[in-house]
């Protein structure tokens, strides 16, 4: 059998058996998400630099890291368990999917765990207490839930508490005193200006924000196509260090002292529209707002659904504070919606009619392009994709709204993101998130697309580096295409780009780990960004201009083979489809003097 070192840039196989080589700890932390593992070197790197500040001399790291994707096979696992986990006083785990994901390694570690009376802590992937988790820990109820909390809170703040409430555990203490400092689940976030509230986010697309040249739209004239600005470099590592970019850039110095890599430049603090405008006087003179990402101006998960976007309401909806909605068109009759007033989740079928009109048909109104992306990617640093997409919407015309969500499964998130959708209007949507919300077995209410029939594009993030995508014949993984591609076609998603790619791993001394980010793919985000513009424009073309191609399967046996489907009259159905484009707006030829054959009028 072979014995593979472990590399930073990819992870292994079932198949192959790999050393992780790391020398023993008193601290010892596994999870399959690089962002976690990203987050908690920063918390190390804090808690060393503050150490050795107070002692005046370097001191001895004490937290090992591993990335549990690569101990997949077993052998790797003993390794592991015999050179590192052994000499441990404390183990936690993040088993995202349940023990299934990590069988073996959990037998291992409960039975030689148990022999040594090392704690251990198995934490849930969710927001959710797993019962089996916890029975199978070995730390004490009260210990594992302070733990699983710190962790679903999440941001850099609880990090440092999540590390000190691990050495508490080490040193044999309780860590009930602990508090858990509440981070954002969802909101808006922009680059350089962290998490926003909508204003600040108006007034800078108000500044910044002029037509594309040679036309009034998005991707009018000149803009498609255009684009050659260079994609926006890895931004800075959380662990204070320089971070390699690759080709896409040169290395990046370190962050400033007392600035956050999850609020860009500014630093820890939510922007308001005096921020993102110097030319708007108001809180800001006074000192810093409230920030959302040390807790100031946050709840927690369970607090109720709350919004950065609107107010909560008696009945536990959002109510956009924005400008009044554009007129509508013709019969237009939208459903009866919480975010207008109406009955919570509507009710019945919608048509396409009942839709509230594009925000690009009428006069005066913009073109917005939201981005929706998992919180993970602000705890990690991994915002390089999202910004050079942000950056080529923009070169086309386009006003980005990255919209950060927890989960589109759960209701708060849904409904700012509902809320969202109500004040910027989208001309499309593109999303960065995984699986499917099932849309046609759930209620409108928990279907946060339910008041916009704008085109979604799923936009993919190959969890390989580049190399390892090109040389693959299959390109993405398995786990890649279930989640990012078959489960979001489920819903209706069209699109399915690659526009990036998981970095290839730096090594982190302290905790003995490579540590990985998402570096943006040039071509796919050029790819992206002109599909984005192209359906943008559209969607600004009345109905009467736009052009409709049907596309009929035909064989080459005889042409009476044209649009041949087995139990289903493919030409009769041709003809309705057009006549009910006809009826909604769309200039064809007149039924009436269609052919008396079906056939020969397709042809025609």
């Amino acid at each position: 059998m072979h014995l593979l070192s472990a590399q930073a840039g990819a992870l292994q196989q079932e198949g192959e058996a790999i050393d992780l080589a790391q020398t023993p700890g008193e601290i010892v932390y596994g999870s399959f998400a690089d962002s976690e593992l990203m987050m908690l070197a920063a918390a190390a790197d804090r808690a060393g630099e503050a150490q050795a500040r107070d002692s005046g001399r370097p001191v001895p790291t004490t937290l090992r890291l591993a990335n549990l994707m690569r101990l997949s096979h077993n052998l790797s696992v003993d390794l592991w368990i015999e050179n590192t986990v052994r000499h441990a006083k404390v183990v936690v785990l993040r088993l995202t999917g349940g023990i299934s994901y990590f069988q073996y390694g959990v037998d291992e570690l409960i039975a030689r765990g148990g022999q040594a009376r090392i704690p251990l802590a198995l934490i849930s992937g969710d927001a959710n207490p797993d019962p089996i988790l916890v029975d199978r820990s070995t730390v004490s109820p009260a210990a594992w839930s302070r733990l699983h909390g710190l962790i679903v809170a999440g941001g850099p703040d609880n990090a440092d508490r999540l590390l000190a409430a691990m050495k508490r555990l080490a040193a044999g203490e309780e860590i009930d005193a602990i508090d858990i400092q509440p981070f954002p689940r969802f909101g808006l976030w922009y680059p350089g200006l962290g998490m926003i509230e909508p204003e600040a986010l108006e007034s800078h697309h108000a500044r910044t924000h002029s037509p594309p040249p040679g036309g009034e739209g998005p991707g009018v004239g000149g803009s498609l196509g255009s684009y050659t600005e260079p994609v926006t470099p890895l931004p800075t590592s959380p662990t204070r260090g320089e971070v390699d970019a690759g080709s896409h850039g040169k290395r990046v110095p370190v962050a400033q002292s007392g600035t956050s890599p999850l609020a860009g430049e500014k630093g820890r603090g939510a922007t308001t529209a005096s921020d993102a405008n110097p030319g708007v006087t108001g809180e800001s003179e006074l000192g810093p707002p409230p920030s959302p990402l040390v807790g100031e101006g946050a709840r927690r998960a369970d607090e109720g659904d709350t919004s950065p976007l609107g107010e909560r309401s008696d009945r536990e909806t959002i109510r956009v504070k924005g400008p009044s909605e554009p007129q509508s068109l013709r019969d237009h009759n939208p459903p009866p919606s919480p975010l207008r007033g109406g009955t919570e989740g509507g009710g019945g079928s919608v048509s396409h009619r009942d839709f509230p009109p594009s925000p690009i048909e009428g006069e005066g109104s913009a073109c917005y392009a939201p981005i929706l992306f998992y919180r993970a990617a602000l705890e990690g640093a991994g915002t390089a994709t999202i910004e050079a997409l942000i950056a080529a919407l923009e070169a086309r015309g386009l006003k980005p709204v990255p919209l950060v969500i927890s989960s589109l499964k759960e209701g708060p998130c849904a409904r700012m993101v509902e809320a969202a959708f109500e004040r910027f209007l989208p001309a499309v949507i593109l999303n960065l998130t995984g699986f499917a919300l099932g849309l046609d077995s759930i209620e409108p209410k928990a279907n946060p697309f339910a008041g916009t029939d704008a085109p979604v594009l799923q936009l993919l993030q190959n969890s390989r580096p580049r190399e390892a995508w090109l040389e693959d014949k299959a390109g993405l993984t398995p786990k890649d295409l279930a989640m990012q591609v078959v489960l979001p076609e489920v819903d209706g998603r069209s699109g399915m780009i690659l526009v990036g790619h998981k970095h290839e791993g730096v090594w982190h001394e302290r905790t003995q780990c490579p540590l990985s980010a998402y570096a943006p793919d040039e071509a796919g985000i050029a790819r992206a960004a002109d599909l984005a513009a192209n359906w943008a424009r559209l969607r600004s073309t009345p109905r009467p201009d736009r052009r409709i191609a049907l596309v009929l399967a035909n064989y080459p046996l005889r042409d009476g083979r044209l649009a041949n489907g087995v139990g289903y009259d493919a030409p009769q159905s041709t003809v309705e489809i057009l006549r009910a484009l006809e009826g909604a707006g769309y200039c064809l030829l007149s039924t009436s003097a269609a052919p008396t054959s079906d056939l020969g009028y397709i042809s025609v």
